[in-house]
């Protein structure tokens, strides 16, 4: 009895554990959504000399940290 209660518990914990991790990976991809909006908001108001290579250097960034540039 005491091993069935201690499995239940177990999973219990378990699903509680996945459920923090949801929670955290959601959070975490809102601050990066978060960041390349701040990102983007910032090249938007730089002067427009700086704009195009600001812009350019951002989008590279952005496409590395996602794997689909060059590394």
């Amino acid at each position: 009895m005491i091993a069935g209660e201690q499995q239940k518990l177990a999973e219990e914990e378990k699903e509680r554990l996945e459920q923090q991790i949801k929670k955290l990976k959601a959070q975490s991809m809102s601050l990066v959504t978060f960041g390349e909006k701040e990102i983007v908001g910032w090249v938007l108001r730089a002067p427009v000399d700086d704009k195009l290579k600001l812009h350019s250097e951002v989008i590279a960034a952005l496409y590395s940290r996602q794997g689909r540039g060059r590394k």
